[in-house]
């Protein structure tokens, strides 16, 4: 029988926090930018809280979220998703970041907003992000066949 071949993709994330700027660094791959795109319809809008450079004068581009995306997102409990309203809310966590248009590539986005946040939020969040990234991927980005074979006799 030969060996099933195993797929295995990458995820990066790390957060960093300097001198009350928090810096997001992200990279995710190619079907997951895709995915969100798809759902927002080719929509985009700009950040008012993150950014793409440390002078924090130019926004942060992402994808719209739009009715499909709200469907799926019912799906993933302790999560939101709002490009600007914190890392964490009543211990959910925000998974808007994920659909910053250039994420696939690799980018990383600054933000001063969040200087409030203990190291040990900011280390929950980053795990909690990536369990959820996996999570999300598993469940609504990856290819699958599921099959079944049904024997009988008559």
């Amino acid at each position: 029988m030969p060996k099933k071949t195993i797929k295995r993709k990458k995820i990066e994330l790390k957060l960093v926090r300097n001198s009350g700027c928090i810096a997001l660094d992200l990279k995710i791959p190619t079907d997951f930018e895709e995915f969100f795109k798809s759902l927002s319809e080719g929509k985009k809008q700009s950040s008012t809280y993150w950014f793409v450079n440390k002078t924090k004068s130019q926004p942060a581009d992402f994808y719209k979220l739009t009715k499909s995306y709200e469907e799926i997102e019912k799906k993933f409990y302790n999560s939101f998703n709002h490009y600007g309203y914190g890392l964490i809310q009543n211990q959910k966590i925000n998974l808007a970041p994920l659909r910053t248009i250039g994420a696939s590539k690799g980018i990383i986005i600054y933000s001063k907003r969040f200087d409030e946040i203990s190291n040990f939020a900011l280390s929950f969040y980053i795990k909690e992000l990536g369990l959820y990234t996996k999570k999300l991927y598993e469940e609504m980005i990856a290819n699958k066949t599921i099959t079944a074979t049904i024997t009988f006799e008559l």
